[in-house]
């Protein structure tokens, strides 16, 4: 005689199957989730940046100055109205 099967059991065993597949998929939810907090910290930082180094120079120090005392120009600009060139702040 063939093993009768016990739908309950197949049902415990299936759904035990499926909290481990939804486990992950919420540990990359969650995963995303931290990703996105870290680049809006990042963007924060950046325009913070971006706003110290405009208030440098509008402090008088030039772009040359501030390269040569080791501080590197930021890849983010403030927002506002695009600044003259190198050549013509310097000049």
């Amino acid at each position: 005689m063939s093993k009768q099967l016990e739908p309950n059991e197949i049902a415990q065993a299936a759904r035990s199957l499926l909290d481990e597949r939804v486990q992950v998929v919420q540990d990359l939810a969650r995963a995303q989730n931290e990703v996105a907090r870290a680049r809006d910290q990042l963007t924060e930082a950046e325009r913070a940046e971006a706003g110290a180094w405009r208030a440098a120079q509008k402090a008088g120090w030039t772009r040359t100055e501030l390269r040569k005392a080791g501080l590197k120009e930021p890849a983010r600009r403030p927002a506002g109205r695009p600044q003259k060139s190198s050549a013509q702040t310097e000049a």
